[in-house]
């Protein structure tokens, strides 16, 4: 196969690691080389450089009754905007 040869040819390393069927991890293997110049080995044996040095997660807090209620008056709002009824007409018209 010539996708084969050229990808032993582009990158002889990552080449012994998938199968030779997989030509779906070959053609791309190809592709990458032809795009970047470089090899998929490069790219994985690459480091990549940490974007943040630190992560912070917060949470937000909100009282378990004002929750509720907002929950509660955005699905009336849903109910009243006749959305159920265009989601049906719709689904109904996929089916056909």
């Amino acid at each position: 196969m010539v996708f084969e040869y050229l990808f032993e040819q582009f990158d002889e390393t990552y080449s012994k690691k998938i199968s030779r069927n997989d030509t779906q991890r070959i053609l791309r293997a190809i592709t990458v080389k032809i795009a970047t110049g470089k090899n998929l080995t490069y790219w994985h044996d690459k480091v990549s450089k940490k974007v943040f040095k630190k992560i912070i997660y917060l949470t937000i807090s909100v009282d378990r009754g004002k929750l509720y209620k907002s929950i509660d008056d955005r699905c009336l709002k849903i109910m009243k905007s006749n959305a159920v009824n265009e989601v049906s007409n719709f689904l109904k018209k996929k089916k056909r």
